[in-house]
């Protein structure tokens, strides 16, 4: 996947307790260690991780920053640093593979499943004795009993954090999320039959996970919530040119989702174009296609869209990142002026009347996106 980030020269916070990607995940025992750069940027309470083969979000809950040892965005930051290395752990595994038994079928291994929810996992654990009072060992296992997971008295660095991250192994995309942040897989140029429904905008969308209204299921400190208790896993076939999002919750609490499939197909056809072409999709063939294709303006536009992606090659060369650079910039744009609108209308708006509470406007909150295109993925049937 070509990725980039915004803002590559802010937030690059130190941490002398990260051990190699070839080394067990514990800081604890790290004292030693060389001191590295933590993986990952920081946006607020927020994380990002962009790689050429996985991706992360981390959304550490704001309200942990009204406590004295509340940290959320150390917890965030720390889960996407410790899933990276447990995605270096998961790829030189693979490629020792291929070393080592000269039998052993490239394809095969190209094709073996991941255990994304054990990388998670891992990385969980590491967060949790990377914050731990210095008297404690606290490892959570697959049998350890609740009693066993992070609390106020055995952590010295409090706080929550949701997640989503995605593996992109051979032709198919892994994804593991814990609540309310938000995988999204577009394929441009795919335009659903005219009596689909909203399940067509995505290839793959993962679903929020709650415990009730405002509070998403969260890894950390005091919460019962864990990776191999609650991660939900995904995975899909992807080809070259599809696009792959991964958001915090502000993006889709100020946007519907077909603002942001309408935002991306209009980025990426405005510049493929060259820049060319938008006024003509405006004046007269958006218009004739909704008729025909009996869409909403939004609908409509996302077909016009979509149409002319499927004769466009968007999934070649590496261009550095700059395409997907712009579409992440054209959502944040989008998602910031409805997050700062107290009058608007919005999804999170939407969701609190439903549940009987008394909101209007945006959502100020963290905004952070980050997105791949999928390239030099093997074209198997």
């Amino acid at each position: 996947m070509s990725r980039r980030p915004l803002y590559p020269h802010q937030y690059q916070l130190h941490n002398p307790l990260s051990p190699s990607p070839d080394s067990p995940l514990d800081p604890a025992a790290a004292s030693a260690a060389t001191g590295r750069f933590m993986r990952g940027y920081t946006n607020g309470d927020d994380a990002l991780l962009m790689h050429a083969r996985y991706l992360a979000v981390a959304d550490g809950v704001g309200s942990w920053n009204l406590r004295e040892k509340g940290y959320p965005a150390l917890w965030s930051r720390l889960l996407v640093h410790y899933f990276s290395i447990g995605c270096e752990r998961f790829f030189n595994r693979s490629r020792r593979k291929k070393r080592e038994d000269s039998t052993l079928n490239a394809k095969a291994v190209d094709e073996e499943d991941v255990d994304i929810k054990g990388v998670l996992n891992d990385a969980f654990n590491a967060v949790v004795k990377a914050t731990a009072t210095r008297t404690d060992n606290v490892v959570i296992g697959k049998s350890r009993a609740i009693d066993a997971l992070p609390t106020s008295a055995s952590q010295r660095f409090h706080g929550t954090t949701t997640f989503t991250g995605c593996i992109l192994h051979g032709n198919r995309l892994y994804v593991v999320n814990v609540g309310d942040s938000h995988c999204l897989v577009l394929r441009p140029s795919h335009v659903p039959p005219p009596d689909a429904g909203e399940d067509s905008r995505f290839l793959l969308r993962t679903t929020e996970q709650w415990h009730y209204f405002d509070c998403p299921r969260q890894l950390g400190t005091d919460s019962p919530d864990t990776p191999l208790g609650n991660a939900v896993v995904s995975s899909v076939k992807v080809e070259n040119g599809d696009i792959v999002v991964l958001a915090t919750d502000g993006l889709l609490d100020n946007l519907w989702e077909e603002e942001v499939v309408s935002i991306i197909l209009r980025t990426l056809s405005i510049a493929t174009a060259g820049g060319t072409g938008a006024d003509g999709w405006e004046a007269g063939e958006i218009e004739q296609m909704m008729k025909k294709r009996g869409k909403t303006l939004e609908e409509g536009v996302n077909v016009a869209f979509r149409e002319y992606l499927a004769g466009v090659d968007i999934g070649g060369e590496d261009d550095g990142g700059e395409l997907m650079t712009s579409v992440a910039a054209e959502l944040v744009k989008a998602a910031k002026v409805v997050a700062t609108d107290p009058y608007t209308e919005s999804p999170w708006m939407e969701r609190a009347v439903e549940e009987g509470k008394g909101a209007q406007g945006g959502k100020l909150d963290d905004i952070s996106v980050v997105i791949g295109r999928v390239i030099g993925v093997p074209d198997v049937a």
